[in-house]
């Protein structure tokens, strides 16, 4: 299954998006964002394994501010 990358600003945003996306049973990892997707060197991002246009509707619809979206992620 391929994966995608959300960039978000803080691991505070990282996990409180996690948990929405786990009761829409979109399944998703936070971990440190990687360097090419990252515009100061720090920040937190969402893999998601599943649905990225259902994760991104989301994300928005709970005012959880994003900052970049990879798909089809390989790291």
């Amino acid at each position: 299954m391929a994966q995608s990358l959300i960039v978000l600003s803080s691991i505070t945003y990282a996990y409180k998006a996690q948990k929405m996306l786990d009761q829409m049973w979109i399944k998703s990892t936070v971990i440190r964002t990687p360097r090419p997707y990252s515009n100061k060197g720090c920040g937190y991002s969402l893999l998601v394994r599943g649905s990225l246009s259902e994760a991104v509707a989301a994300l928005n619809r709970e005012g959880i501010r994003i900052l970049d979206v990879v798909p089809d992620y390989r790291p």
